[in-house]
């Protein structure tokens, strides 16, 4: 995924976590169109930083409602 593009690519160019972002809410905006044909509803990214490199970022998806929080 490009980086700005989606909620991956947003917090792979802001570089912040964001956690509990609703797939369905926006999904063609958010390039989350796939993730909602699996089943996923949820999605928690944070960004993997090495240093000042930014080297990816996890993405943990569910499908059953819940709080991602610290």
């Amino acid at each position: 995924m490009p980086v700005g593009r989606g909620i991956t690519g947003w917090v792979a160019e802001s570089r912040r976590p964001r956690g509990g972002a609703d797939v369905k809410q926006g999904a063609s905006r958010n390039g989350c169109r796939a993730s909602m044909r699996i089943g996923f509803t949820l999605m928690l990214s944070v960004p993997i930083e090495s240093g000042p490199r930014l080297v990816g970022v996890l993405n943990v998806q569910s499908a059953e409602k819940r709080d991602f929080n610290r």
